[in-house]
């Protein structure tokens, strides 16, 4: 089916181009449009409305911020109209595109009875995404408000372990680094959950600085030491320097890992192994298991290994979406936040993270280009490369 989409803005093109593939034609507002069986509208208030001659003709879908769709519903009226509410969700453009890709077999009875519930569905579905702005917008200011006391809470700790107050005995020290390390916990996930709830809505860019990746690789496994100890988890980590400077938002990049080390402690079990390998990589957009090791790296790569249970193959991609939760012993989700926040991460970075399950357990890799911009075309890494120069420790 040949889809126009008339949009100036890049993001859009390029996710609308992601669902649609080759059969999609661009063109910016204004412009002459193109015979095609489906017109996508990126709605702006400011420019014209559609022609009379292209709203006649084919199939419509108008792409609508929140906050204009009273200007929309004035102009086009949202009840003659297949509406999204802008920003675009991949899964809903996917859903709606199939709905007006599918043949209706039968009468014209058939087929007014089938626009009619469709128009039903589109109403239903338009308050469903205002009814998620609403929420989308109250969880936003409300983990904000609540970053605030928990970084006092941390301060506190802090101030109690540097003995400022007063010297502690070796056990209240101890639970009082456990009570800090949870708090810095709970800010990170409070910081990851208000990023997944105004992503895509607000613009932010990454603080990308050239940094010395192997040192926030021994930060995280430093600050989940205690948990590695309670559980007497043998940690191995081998970390070869990339062979081109990494640019990275470091504060970011260390929670992945700290997350990912986190993800894998908890499932590993006691006495258990967890391995961190950190190599320079030909990162391949086709294949994953390929060996590029002839041509020059452009990325860096680190797996984390654990001795766990491996991950249901139907639940694998899965566990990267934000909602996704499964029960059962071999639940590797976390509710879908923890892993869903290296998603973002990872992939705001132009990299790429993944998971595969072997028989001795699970395996995390995520992929970070040298070059951030370039890379972000990339979908797919291919396979590392060994470095013969690495720095060991092992850590038990």
């Amino acid at each position: 089916m040949q889809t126009c989409l008339i949009s100036r803005s890049k993001s859009i093109c390029a996710l609308v181009s992601e669902v649609v593939g080759p059969a999609l034609i661009v063109r910016p507002p204004g412009a002459t449009l193109p015979e095609a069986d489906l017109y996508v509208w990126d709605f702006d208030p400011d420019a014209a409305a559609p022609d009379s001659g292209a709203k006649a003709r084919s199939k419509h879908i108008y792409l609508v911020a929140h906050k204009d769709l009273q200007r929309f519903d004035a102009i086009v009226s949202k009840d003659e109209a297949s509406v999204i509410l802008k920003p675009l969700n991949r899964g809903v453009l996917a859903a709606f595109l199939a709905a007006q890709q599918e043949p209706l077999r039968g009468g014209r009875v058939l087929r007014d009875d089938r626009d009619a519930l469709l128009q039903y569905a589109l109403e239903t579905n338009l308050k469903l995404q205002e009814y998620d702005e609403g929420r989308t917008n109250f969880l936003a200011r409300a983990l904000h408000d609540f970053r605030a006391p928990l970084t006092a809470l941390r301060g506190y700790c802090e101030l109690l372990l540097e003995g400022q107050l007063g010297p502690l005995s070796a056990d209240q020290e101890n639970l009082m680094r456990r009570m800090y390390h949870s708090a810095r916990r709970l800010g990170r996930l409070a910081s990851g959950m208000f990023e997944l709830s105004v992503e895509g809505r607000v613009d932010r860019t990454l603080q990308l600085e050239p940094a010395e990746i192997e040192n926030y690789v021994y930060q995280a496994v430093h600050e989940l030491m205690p948990f590695f100890q309670e559980k007497e988890i043998a940690v191995d980590v081998q970390m070869s320097p990339p062979e081109l400077p990494l640019l990275i938002d470091a504060q970011q990049i260390e929670q992945v890992l700290v997350n990912l080390m986190e993800n894998s402690c908890r499932f590993t079990p006691k006495c258990g192994e967890i391995g961190i390998h950190g190599y320079s990589m030909f990162w391949s957009p086709k294949q994953r298991d390929c060996d590029d090791s002839a041509l020059t790296p452009n990325a860096y790569r680190i797996d984390v290994r654990d001795s766990g249970p491996g991950i249901d193959s139907g639940l694998i991609d899965k566990i990267f979406e934000q909602y996704t939760t499964y029960s059962g012993g071999r639940d590797r989700s976390g509710g879908g936040l923890g892993l869903a926040i290296c998603r973002m991460i990872v992939e705001a970075h132009g990299g790429e993270i993944w998971a595969t399950s072997t028989d001795e357990g699970a395996v995390f890799s995520l992929v970070l280009p040298f070059q951030p911009v370039k890379a972000s075309i990339l979908a797919h890494p291919g396979a590392g490369r060994e470095e013969s120069n690495v720095a060991s420790a092992k850590v038990g």
